[in-house]
């Protein structure tokens, strides 16, 4: 039902939970990207990849830390429009590579709810882009038509 609120309505509200004892707020989310973000933190609560073997509370609050990135249309026939929000004021870099891993596009020094217009010139195919905040990473798969 959450999700399906989210694609009908552009909305959907999460109540608070708490997972080995640490309480997390949940709330309302007005864009799919924020939603993913915060339900993968939740997804990774306690994974053991600190390398100890156990739980981690500092992986977990890595977890919560990250990008979320909106790129349309996509696919597309024409141009794409990026625009990405993260949890700090931090400006990013973005880099645009084809199917092979050729880099086709860098951008440096890109604002968080810039809008970055990406790809007119860019031939069919599949395109990755990778923005970096920081420590954070998020990548996003573009079709051009």
């Amino acid at each position: 039902m959450l999700l399906k609120n989210m694609f009908n309505n552009s909305s959907a509200s999460l109540p608070a939970v708490v997972v080995n004892g640490v309480s997390y707020a949940g709330g309302s989310f007005t864009d799919a990207g924020s939603l993913a973000t915060y339900l993968d933190g939740l997804n990774n609560l306690g994974c053991p990849l600190n390398n100890a073997g156990g739980p981690s509370l500092e992986r977990t609050r890595i977890a919560l830390k990250t990008i979320a990135i909106n790129g349309y249309p996509n696919p597309s026939t024409g141009g794409f429009n990026l625009q990405f929000e993260g949890l700090t004021s931090e400006r990013a870099s973005v880099r645009v590579t084809d199917l092979f891993g050729r880099i086709i596009e860098v951008h440096s020094n890109v604002s968080a709810h810039q809008i970055l217009q990406i790809g007119e010139n860019y031939r069919p195919g599949f395109y990755n882009v990778e923005i970096i905040q920081g420590t954070d990473k998020k990548q996003l798969k573009l079709i051009k038509q």
